[in-house]
């Protein structure tokens, strides 16, 4: 045995006190063994040493398209910065050019759909551009369902130009407390490409049910879920050995999955993910049911119905920025673990060695897919949606269109496959369309 420890000696240990002493040992033995750089270097300087490293000839890669990113977008800000408009002077000078404003330079930089568009970036989590970027779309993802308004049945409205119209909810904006934030526990895998997608495959098919389940919530009220996943590196021996480290409840829950999903490394991945909806709780229990328990049993210190963590959003912060920060949980240019080691007083928790890091960015970089898509998940009952592009659409026509599609639509139900009814407002020639799925 190494380090100049006699089997001997060790086989005559007995007492816990010897036992910490070898446990000790153990911990000294592996933290020498692994090769981290601890002073304060630049995050940039961090990425490109474990990028190249790496044995991977992926990460290599990822380094390259990180370092040409910065010149991609130096260009696209000095075509924004020096963009000219065009227009007609009606003083009889003609035509004549100006830059844009200051106001509308700084929106189109900001701008994550042209971001994406943009050939030549990165998409790299730990590209600081790309990652808020990342985050933006996010949360703009979220931001579009908000912009559709919550139907509240408290405020009533009725179309005054039109005798015949009936009473009906009108939609209002989106308040804290019409929302709700969740965090789902994936599970975990050694640091393998293969087992982490069969993780999220099975992952995939528990969407598949939450998707059904939600199709038949009530259709008066537009239902939906946005999530982000984030993946976590862990230190097993090290997060259980460090007494500083205040969340106990995570050691129990790490237990319960390594057990769970057969885990032996010390080094492995923790999955899970992050995100709003507006579905009620006990419209989560409905939907969600037990498809986040861990086996039969849910995961320690979770909602004792699904399994998942769920919280409001700060009453204390506008809507705006309870939605910004959530949208950036998940994008986090990470090169350090979020617990301690024993011994270590970092603020932030210990570094990742070059390896480590290496191979968590080469993993995002795999999984996450062109314009990130492969880190979201979208769940929606889509009939209400329908419903809502059908009620905006006719009803610039409402006050001025007496035919037969105004009048069809107030005397015909529409009934979905799932028992739905919906009575006005619905698009007559998309379901006459699709007739094998709607009934009249």
């Amino acid at each position: 045995m190494g380090n100049g420890m006699d089997w001997d000696k060790i086989k005559g240990f007995r007492r816990s006190r010897d036992i910490d002493y070898l446990q000790q040992k153990m911990l000294d033995s592996d933290d020498d063994s692994r090769e981290v750089t601890r002073d304060y270097q630049f995050v940039k300087d961090r990425v490109h040493k474990a990028l190249y490293m790496s044995d991977d000839k992926r990460a290599h890669e990822i380094a390259r398209k990180i370092s040409e990113c910065k010149k991609t977008r130096s260009e696209r800000s000095r075509k924004i910065r020096t963009k000219k408009v065009w227009y007609y002077e009606g003083d009889g000078s003609g035509w004549t050019s100006r830059r844009i404003s200051k106001e509308e330079q700084d929106k189109l930089l900001d701008d994550d759909k042209k971001y994406r568009e943009t050939k030549g970036v990165c998409q790299s989590i730990w590209c600081n551009s790309c990652r808020k970027m990342a985050a933006k779309t996010f949360q703009s993802r979220i931001q579009k369902r908000l912009d559709r308004g919550l139907i509240d049945p408290t405020i009533i409205t009725r179309d005054e130009w039109d005798p015949i119209s009936k009473d009906k909810a009108t939609r209002r904006p989106y308040r804290n407390s019409d929302l709700l934030h969740i965090t789902g526990v994936v599970g975990l895998s050694d640091f393998n490409e293969e087992k982490i997608n069969k993780v999220l495959k099975e992952d995939t098919v528990r969407w598949r049910r939450i998707r059904y389940t939600l199709r038949k919530t009530p259709n008066y009220q537009e239902r939906w879920i946005e999530v982000g996943y984030e993946f976590e590196v862990v230190n097993f021996r090290h997060l259980m050995a460090d007494q500083s480290d205040g969340s106990e409840y995570k050691k129990k829950q790490l237990r319960q999955l390594r057990e769970h999903y057969n885990v032996d490394e010390n080094v492995f991945v923790f999955i899970h993910w992050h995100g709003v909806t507006n579905l009620t709780k006990r419209q989560i229990d409905v939907v969600f049911g037990k498809q986040y328990f861990i086996g039969k049993n849910r995961l320690k210190k979770t909602n004792k119905e699904t399994g998942l963590y769920v919280q409001k959003l700060l009453e204390n912060n506008s809507l705006d920025k309870n939605i910004q920060k959530i949208s950036s949980y998940n994008f986090k240019n990470t090169i350090r673990f979020k617990h301690n080691f024993r011994g270590k007083n970092y603020s932030s928790g210990e570094y990742l060695s070059d390896d480590e890091l290496g191979r968590l960015i080469t993993l995002y970089d795999t999984v996450q897919k062109r314009n990130w898509k492969g880190l979201f998940r979208s769940c929606e009952n889509d009939w209400s949606r329908q419903s809502y592009e059908a009620e905006m659409f006719y009803e610039d026509f409402r006050y001025y269109i007496r035919g037969s599609v105004v009048n069809l639509q107030r005397h015909v139900m529409v009934v979905d496959p799932y028992g739905n009814v919906r009575l006005d407002c619905w698009d007559i020639d998309q379901f006459i369309q699709n007739n094998n799925d709607v009934y009249l």
